[in-house]
């Protein structure tokens, strides 16, 4: 007499048999709360949690405050168990009193070799100067309202090659933090210019091949560029959050002698025309974010059309609502995200209308 037919999930766990180094990967996509639920499956699950390569929390606002703390424990007690796998650590907290807990987050990991590191908080936060001592194998640092304060000693993140600082720092903690990082790539960051005139030195980064920058409050000169090789692709977003006309003609220029070849433009809420009157003799590709009223945007627009001559893709994102402060944030952050979109050989164009909402991020 044969056997009854006994189907494999019933007879065996085939989940349970991968590596653990693939059971992590799978835990990662949990959110932090299940990751760790499953140590209690079996004894095969208990210390998987403790292997995984990136670690992702994300503090809402709750009126909950058992809640709140149970987030927090939670946080403590992974940061004591995990192994050195851990690759990522991003926190992302809204709430002012989660602050005075990232000193004691960011102290648990001076012993692991941490490579990507996001702090993103609501408001300004002093950034724990454990970050410059403690992380040095840093390759990815991505800071939001961090008050960043470069201690004495500091050497640099030899390893890094992809900075994002969005918060009111000084150019003279930009440039001590620029020429601490040989290596970059890709530099993203938010200037808030204190005078009329400010000056921003970019230093000798042989490897940088995207530079955003965000411009608030006056005129900003880049002092360096001839130092560095042909940019590949610069993203301006020329604006300030309590309104005005701030006028950048010459960093435009001064990008554009550079070889630029990819351009994205935010206007907020108008782009004087001066502002691009230089000729992009190697521009091939340029995107322009504009109100959908902003008639003198439109006509900037047209120019870069007509001073062009290479020109073979056009994107332009319309939108019926002004940019407020928050937006213009996020708007900044996820720009910094995207992946080069360039197609070699086609000729596009696209209008996009499109509406900003104050969202948090997704990372």
């Amino acid at each position: 007499m044969k056997k009854p037919h006994t189907e494999p999930s019933l007879k065996e766990d085939i989940i349970s048999k991968l590596p653990n180094e693939i059971l992590a990967h799978i835990l990662t996509e949990l959110p932090i709360e299940d990751a760790v639920r499953t140590s209690s499956l079996s004894k095969r699950w208990r210390h998987v949690y403790t292997e995984m390569p990136r670690l992702q929390f994300i503090m809402k606002d709750s009126t909950d405050g058992c809640a709140s703390n149970e987030c927090l424990s939670i946080i403590d007690r992974l940061l004591d168990r995990i192994g050195p796998s851990i690759e990522t650590f991003i926190l992302l907290h809204k709430l002012d009193h989660h602050a005075s807990h990232v000193n004691r987050f960011i102290n648990r990991l001076q012993n692991k070799s941490i490579k990507v590191l996001f702090i993103i908080n609501k408001s300004a936060f002093g950034i724990p100067v454990q970050v410059f001592s403690q992380c040095r194998t840093l390759v990815n640092l991505c800071l939001v309202n961090c008050r960043v304060q470069i201690p004495d000693g500091f050497v640099g993140f030899p390893c890094l090659k992809f900075l994002r600082v969005f918060s009111n720092t000084s150019v003279e903690t930009y440039r001590r933090l620029i020429s601490t990082c040989p290596r970059l790539e890709k530099l993203c960051i938010l200037v808030c210019c204190d005078s009329p005139c400010t000056t921003l030195q970019i230093g000798d980064l042989q490897h940088l091949k995207l530079l955003m920058l965000g411009v608030h409050g006056g005129l900003l000169k880049v002092q360096g560029l001839e130092l560095i090789p042909p940019l590949q692709k610069v993203e301006l977003i020329v604006g300030c959050w309590q309104g005005g006309r701030p006028d950048q003609e010459d960093v435009v220029a001064e990008f554009f002698k550079r070889g630029v070849r990819r351009l994205s433009l935010v206007t907020h809420p108008m782009l004087d025309s001066t502002i691009i009157e230089a000729t992009f003799l190697n521009l091939t590709c340029v995107t322009i974010k504009m109100d959908f009223t902003d008639l003198e945007a439109m006509e900037g627009f047209c120019r870069i059309l007509r001073n062009a001559p290479k020109l073979q893709e056009i994107s332009l994102k319309v939108t019926t609502a002004h940019i407020y402060n928050e937006s213009l944030m996020l708007l900044f952050i996820r720009m910094s995200q995207l992946e080069d979109p360039g197609r070699n050989g086609s000729k596009t164009s696209g209008i996009n209308r499109e509406s900003h909402s104050s969202v948090w991020p997704t990372m």
